[in-house]
């Protein structure tokens, strides 16, 4: 399917094998008002991924190191796909991730391979029937990166751009003020139970400020019934309602 929103991160449909592309306000009125949009066919690249991510290495990882390598304009309007072991291994919330972040390079749509775990999603959320597709076995390419992530760190995006990207150990002793768990990329149960993993039986610095806002209300639901709330209240986190929040500097919706 094509999707189209006013969200720039439309294109996380593609983790779901559907063409998802945000193409601004005022295209999105056209399309409410004719059902119809124009769009140039975007050129492929494909990353194609190996090797197994070492602990509490995430897909949001993958993503900034790529745009830290080869630059937030590699895939300017283009259509991003992710192939490899890596990808296909990662959880689909992972892969959810990944295809938001690809917003950050410039893609236009982006792809990753539907499997069992897009299809066993779908069912039962689905209320029209829907196609696989797959990509052309000769399918060509504007171009082909290879990446073995295997001993990949954490990553961390400085000021004053998305590619300003260094591993964490080339930033340790940096002072922060604030940190936040949420936004569309950070707030899913996987994320929230790592973090409470983190902090279990721990205190947040008192001079830090921790937002913790679930990305939406099942995930608060069951991050409540699994005790995760819990356990970041009692770290001095501060949890807020599933709102968008601090990604638009709207830190008072708590």
């Amino acid at each position: 399917m094509l999707i189209v929103g006013t969200d720039s991160y439309t294109m996380t449909y593609g983790a779901l094998g559907a063409a998802g592309a945000s193409p601004g306000f005022s295209e999105m009125a056209y399309v409410a008002t004719t059902g119809t949009l124009w769009f140039k066919v975007p050129k492929s690249i494909k990353f194609h991924i190996n090797g197994m991510l070492a602990q509490r290495v995430m897909s949001k990882d993958v993503i900034l190191y790529l745009a830290g390598k080869y630059s937030e304009n590699v895939a300017q309007y283009m259509s991003v796909e992710y192939t490899g072991p890596t990808a296909q291994k990662m959880s689909l919330n992972s892969r959810m991730t990944l295809a938001n972040m690809t917003a950050e390079i410039g893609a236009k749509f982006v792809f990753i391979e539907p499997d069992e775990k897009v299809i066993d999603y779908l069912t039962g959320r689905s209320k029209n029937s829907f196609e696989v597709v797959k990509a052309d076995t000769d399918a060509s390419y504007e171009q082909i990166y290879e990446e073995n992530v295997a001993n990949l760190e954490p990553q961390v995006s400085l000021p004053f751009s998305v590619d300003h990207v260094k591993p964490v150990s080339k930033v340790n002793g940096v002072k922060i003020d604030q940190a936040v768990l949420g936004s569309c990329t950070n707030g899913r149960l996987e994320d929230l139970r790592i973090a409470a993993e983190v902090l279990h039986n721990k205190k947040i610095y008192p001079d830090v400020r921790l937002l913790v806002i679930p990305a939406s209300s099942d995930v608060y639901r069951e991050a409540l019934s699994e005790g995760l709330i819990d356990s970041f209240i009692e770290s001095g986190a501060i949890v807020c309602h599933s709102v968008v929040g601090p990604a638009t500097g709207v830190i008072w919706d708590c």
